[in-house]
């Protein structure tokens, strides 16, 4: 009769709506979410990418307020939903697995598979999970998630903490590399991959077409303001420094972006710094336009300039006779 009343124990999915709580630091979220589920940093980006998503993993409702709570103390934003009732095969192998609550840190990652989950509403407020979250046992180091204890998992792991560190901080960078560019972002960052390696930037040669034949048009649609003005007076003087841009573009470009990426996050709140590296990134149709528009009337000016001058000089010569002749 116990057999039948726990194999119809009503089962969780872990939901993640997808972002951090107010005051948490997406870089340290991400590297303590990516620990505490032993899952690779990709995934766990999904899971704070602003999407909402579920883990396929079930569990009781017990353990799953307690998985929950410790997500909510790393600062991740974290519900729980039932799937109903388990089925009552006791042959079937899906249903014996879903009695392992809490698998092996080896099985959990061919086991977390990540599903959007459109629903908009929580299954509960953030009070109440914040209050669940004050309610788990203070001593995380003692407690058992995963079949291993922090405690254990701590210890003699600073190497590969390190590494999660690492790997946290490129993808971070990565990430808003990749707001700020916007457009063709794929194409720039493994040029911008390769400025970066060693851990500090250099410069490595890449070559940009677009920066070789209009250097000063790329510049403008990338918002280079500065650099545009630069490009203009350098051609006029000398056209061959258009071999130059196309040889630095991508450095000066990738500089470019990580001096407003570092402006942003020192003036903005987290929350919005996303939104401000939309702004102040990707690229200006509009100022492209104005600029091949100025310069279709400034060489359209000079050209009639140059044909009407003569025009011009025969009726002043014909005007300084006829005062003559008076």
């Amino acid at each position: 009769m116990s057999e039948s009343t726990n194999e119809a124990e009503p089962l969780f999915h872990l939901v993640f709506p997808g972002y951090i709580l107010p005051g948490a630091d997406q870089d340290e979220v991400a590297l303590d979410l990516s620990r505490l589920l032993k899952t690779p940093l990709d995934s766990v980006t999904k899971l704070i990418s602003g999407k909402r998503r579920y883990v396929k993993l079930t569990f009781p409702l017990d353990k799953a307020k307690q998985l929950q709570a410790q997500v909510m103390q790393l600062g991740v934003e974290c519900e729980i939903e039932p799937v109903g009732k388990v089925k009552k095969t006791s042959t079937s192998k899906k249903q014996r697995k879903r009695k392992e609550a809490f698998p092996d840190p080896e099985d959990f990652l061919s086991e977390l598979n990540l599903e959007s989950d459109e629903a908009t509403s929580y299954s509960e407020t953030m009070a109440q999970l914040q209050k669940l979250a004050g309610g788990i046992n203070q001593d995380n180091n003692e407690t058992e998630m995963y079949g291993f204890s922090h405690k254990e998992a701590d210890a003699g792991q600073e190497k590969v903490k390190e590494q999660y560190k690492q790997g946290v901080a490129m993808a971070a960078v990565k990430r808003r590399l990749a707001i700020f560019v916007a457009e063709n972002f794929d194409d720039y960052l493994p040029k911008f991959d390769k400025f970066q390696q060693g851990g500090q930037s250099h410069f490595v040669f890449t070559w940009h077409w677009s920066a070789f034949f209009v250097p000063f048009f790329w510049a403008i649609y990338r918002k280079l303001w500065g650099w545009s003005a630069i490009i203009l007076i350098s051609s006029i003087f000398w056209p061959f420094t258009n071999i130059l841009w196309g040889a630095t573009a991508n450095y000066l470009y990738f500089r470019h972006c990580e001096r407003k990426i570092k402006n942003i996050r020192k003036k903005f709140l987290p929350v919005e710094v996303d939104d401000k590296l939309l702004e102040a990134g990707g690229t200006s149709s509009t100022a492209l336009a104005a600029a091949i528009l100025a310069m279709l009337l400034l060489m359209t000016g000079f050209y009639w300039s140059e044909k009407l001058s003569p025009v011009f000089s025969t009726l002043n010569d014909n005007l300084e006779r006829i005062e003559q002749s008076k």
